[in-house]
């Protein structure tokens, strides 16, 4: 988990953030209702070179900054590239300044990420955005496991322990370590499609997860895990994903410093 943009971009909602300038130039005020992105000001979250404020693809190294379509999304992160229209909702790197997510359990703040020890909890963090055709990205670092039962995943729902929902997940129960989506339907739990981990281990180190959901034109939820380590895996399932009014990391029993989030709607 306000508003500044350059002054290229004032007007379309692609920052939001209390100031006037900034170490990489001016930055002017943005309406009230634009979408909220938390980015610090210097901060380069990616290392390419250019600041989190102006970077279109702030969670992804780009260096050139390629937008064919124009729409403030860098095609390095843009679902569709060539078509305009997708929009930033949040950019979080979890500095001090960046209050957009809300942690529920054994949750502490770093200096640059959320970070979760392995206690045998379930927690999460939490942001209140009302999404339907959603991409969010959350890059990672595990740094040790615990137990069985471990868990880091996204997941798109609506308020309230019973509502039906779908995640994406890395995830290690009694069978091994997979990669799956699964859905809740407010009542019990279903793999609806998963992949083991190479290796038959829980990973550790940095890496990223990624969803890609849609509403529309047909039912559709994705999962792609990376692991600077090793692999890259992906399970999709078509389905009724239908959206939700938050976006939800959860982690249990492992140790992971969260280092971002990265959401990006379609119409």
């Amino acid at each position: 988990m306000v508003g500044i943009a350059l002054v290229a971009m004032c007007g379309c909602g692609r920052f939001g953030f209390d100031a006037t300038t900034s170490s990489d130039g001016p930055v002017v005020p943005v309406e009230d209702d634009a979408p909220v992105i938390d980015a610090a000001i210097g901060h380069d979250e990616d290392s390419d070179g250019i600041g989190d404020l102006v970077d279109l693809c702030p969670h992804l190294p780009d260096s050139t900054q390629g937008d064919a379509d124009g729409d403030l999304v860098g095609d390095a992160c843009d679902p569709d590239p060539a078509v305009a229209g997708q929009t930033w909702v949040r950019f979080s790197p979890f500095t001090p300044a960046d209050t957009g997510f809300v942690p529920t359990g054994t949750w502490t703040r770093g200096a640059d990420s959320w970070d979760h020890v392995d206690d045998g909890s379930a927690s999460q963090l939490i942001a209140t955005h009302a999404v339907s055709n959603v991409d969010v990205w959350m890059g990672f670092d595990i740094t040790t496991i615990g137990p069985m039962n471990r868990q880091l995943a996204i997941n798109v729902r609506q308020p309230g322990a019973s509502s039906p929902y779908y995640y994406g997940e890395l995830w290690e129960g009694s069978s091994g370590p997979k990669i799956s989506v699964t859905y809740f339907d407010g009542s019990g739990y279903a793999q609806q499609s998963m992949q083991p981990v190479p290796g038959g281990a829980y990973p550790t180190g940095r890496g990223q997860l990624h969803i890609r959901a849609r509403q529309t034109p047909a039912p559709d939820f994705k999962l792609d895990v990376s692991i600077a380590a090793g692999f890259m895996l992906t399970q999709t399932i078509p389905d009724s994903y239908v959206g939700g009014t938050r976006v939800v990391i959860n982690a249990q029993n492992i140790g992971v410093s969260v280092r971002y989030v990265a959401i990006i709607a379609t119409p």
